[in-house]
């Protein structure tokens, strides 16, 4: 994705909707639930509802813009409002989708190999598309790359023989770790069980303590504890 290595930055991302792309969103999940009785009529849902959907509904119904849009077309739009904010300062009445492009390539990248109704592959290119808003602000060369994370990466998930809910988490520390170890070494670990600690393990110090502090980064940005406290790998 860069053609150095990659440190994250902690971004504050809004909670609600993050809450939500770490949820089940089937229509009878409980993501789905709490977006309907909960963030529909307070917080910062609430507000982009009435910004960034009048032409779906002036009224902002939940009913007419879910039963136009669908959980993932009202998604979409939600992001790409945020996208566009952090690249302009304002939200738009009429969200620019081209702006999550890359997104949506890395979680149909990842669709085969997580589970559905949880949008994790989605939050992850969510939050890298976010983190690449400053440079692009600042910077009028930078392009944002097709993939924001390789394809051979996205093949390693290939090794394993079932699908997984943290697909974020995963993907993610695959894409830290090729930063200094080749895909082919990263293959034959995963074929051969070696965990996240034996990968870790093999770093030299400086390269470990990058790692890590990504890692930490990421959790601490999508609002998550939990994977510290068990294998990510």
């Amino acid at each position: 994705m860069y053609n150095r290595v990659m440190i994250l930055r902690y971004l504050n991302l809004p909670s609600d909707f993050i809450f939500l792309l770490k949820s089940d969103m089937n229509t009878r999940g409980a993501g789905f639930k709490i977006l309907k009785s909960n963030f529909w009529n307070s917080g910062s849902i609430s507000s982009l509802v009435k910004n960034c959907f009048v032409d779906i509904d002036e009224l902002g119904r939940f009913d007419r813009i879910i039963h136009s849009l669908g959980w993932l077309g009202f998604r979409d739009r939600l992001a790409s409002a945020y996208v566009e904010y952090e690249l302009t300062g304002h939200f738009p009445k009429s969200p620019n989708l081209r702006l999550i492009d890359e997104v949506l390539t890395l979680e149909d990248y990842l669709k085969p190999y997580t589970i559905d109704g949880h949008g994790r592959g989605f939050l992850l290119g969510f939050y890298l598309r976010l983190h690449m808003c400053r440079e692009q602000r600042t910077n009028p060369d930078f392009e944002i790359p097709k993939n924001l994370i390789s394809e051979d990466i996205i093949n390693l998930f290939d090794v394993g023989q079932s699908k997984v809910l943290p697909i974020d988490w995963i993907g993610l520390t695959l894409h830290l770790l090729s930063q200094y170890k080749r895909v082919d070494y990263l293959k034959d670990g995963l074929s051969q069980s070696m965990t996240f600690q034996d990968f870790l393990t093999d770093l030299p110090p400086s390269d470990k303590e990058d790692t890590l502090y990504n890692l930490v980064t990421y959790g601490a940005s999508i609002e998550d504890k939990e994977m510290f406290f068990s294998e990510v790998v």
